[in-house]
């Protein structure tokens, strides 16, 4: 329950004098639910570690793979089509998503009747434009679907967390 109060205050401080468009309600969900998310992870991950120094070293190596497959670091277009289903399964992909939807999704706009609209970028040397959405293939999310994928992300984290609290025996003989 803090936690949903604390997400609130702590959105509503970035949201509104940054001066983001779309959603507040979307960005908060996203906030609150990548938070969620992130805490179940942290548990499975001590969860399944013998100690915690391996716990320390694991969870930060696979929060870089998620960052690195999310299509922020490395566009999606650009990762090895070999490596492309471990972005299908980062849900960090999908709170950027939801969140990029949310801030740019609204806008109808034509970069090339529109070319000096915030919302389009050159993409290469010919001086090609196209939106922000298109760029980083966004463009046709849902972004409400996704907050619900990141959500099952959540719940699957939860109850595989749960599942090797109660089976795994942590005890020394």
């Amino acid at each position: 329950m803090i936690t949903l109060v604390a997400s609130a205050v702590f959105g509503a401080m970035v949201f509104f004098p940054v001066k983001l468009q779309g959603s507040f309600l979307l960005f908060w969900c996203v906030y609150f639910v990548t938070l969620a998310t992130g805490v179940a992870l942290g548990y499975l991950v001590a969860a399944l570690s013998p100690n915690m120094d391996v716990a320390n070293a694991a969870l930060p190596a696979y929060g870089m793979t998620l960052l690195l497959f999310s299509g922020f670091l490395i566009r999606a277009t650009n990762i090895p089509s070999y490596w492309f289903w471990y972005s299908k399964l980062t849900f960090v992909r999908y709170a950027w998503g939801a969140q990029m939807v949310n801030q740019w999704g609204d806008a109808d706009i034509d970069c090339g009747e529109e070319p000096d609209n915030e919302a389009c970028i050159v993409t290469g040397g010919d001086g090609s434009r196209m939106t922000v959405l298109q760029f980083y293939g966004f463009d046709g999310v849902n972004k409400w679907e996704y907050v619900g994928i990141e959500g099952a992300f959540f719940a699957g984290f939860f109850i595989l967390a749960y599942l090797v609290l109660t089976l795994k025996k942590y005890s020394n003989r």
